[in-house]
């Protein structure tokens, strides 16, 4: 990340060319960024229901209010990644090193989630599993937060569109590739057990 306020050194132009903005390595990070973790925020949304269902016994009657919460907690963490890198700017820190504290600080909010499985109670359960959303939208914040730190006005727009589109596309390139290796590994495991038979 750079910390002078001019970031890149783009001309002012109406348009930039996609093609010049992934001339730069900080646009191929933040890509590669966001195509690594975003499937986790979509694994937590669509995994949060089934985890509270099976492992909690919580059905369609009563699993309402536990998700506001998880979800309502994962909001409050975006506003919070927000407020944490912001006040460590306005107490003299480099934007680069506030970004990054607060993008660890997110990150190791998500740290407890691991035990989650291992807790009885529903409601603690879901405390935990809303504070690991709510790491992630810290990060997520902090993430947009430093396209505008890092490249001109002109080419926010773009990147912060691009990144979308390809971290949104990742997911379906990932599964090819995993579905290839699957149905790879099966014939291998087929044609081993057939030859051995």
């Amino acid at each position: 990340m750079l910390d002078d306020a001019d970031g890149l050194k783009i001309p002012s132009a109406a348009v930039i060319p996609m093609r010049r903005l992934l001339a730069h390595r900080e646009t191929r990070v933040i890509l590669i960024g966001r195509s690594i973790t975003e499937p986790v925020w979509w694994f937590y949304l669509y995994w949060a229901p089934k985890f509270l269902s099976e492992s909690r016994g919580l059905t369609l009657r009563n699993v309402g209010l536990p998700l506001m919460a998880i979800y309502g907690i994962a909001n409050l963490g975006g506003l919070f990644g927000g407020w944490l890198s912001s006040t460590f700017i306005k107490r003299g820190w480099t934007v680069n090193a506030a970004r990054k504290c607060a993008v660890l600080a997110c990150a190791l909010l998500a740290v407890p989630v691991a035990s989650d499985s291992q807790v009885h109670h529903v409601w603690v359960a879901v405390g935990i599993l809303g504070l690991a959303m709510a790491g992630h939208q810290g990060w997520a914040s902090n993430l947009f937060a430093m396209l505008t730190d890092i490249f001109p006005r002109q080419a926010v727009a773009s990147v912060t569109g691009f990144t979308i589109c390809v971290r949104a596309n990742a997911p379906v390139r990932r599964n090819e590739i995993v579905m290839k290796f699957l149905h790879e590994r099966k014939a291998g495991i087929d044609s081993s057990s057939s030859a051995t038979s």
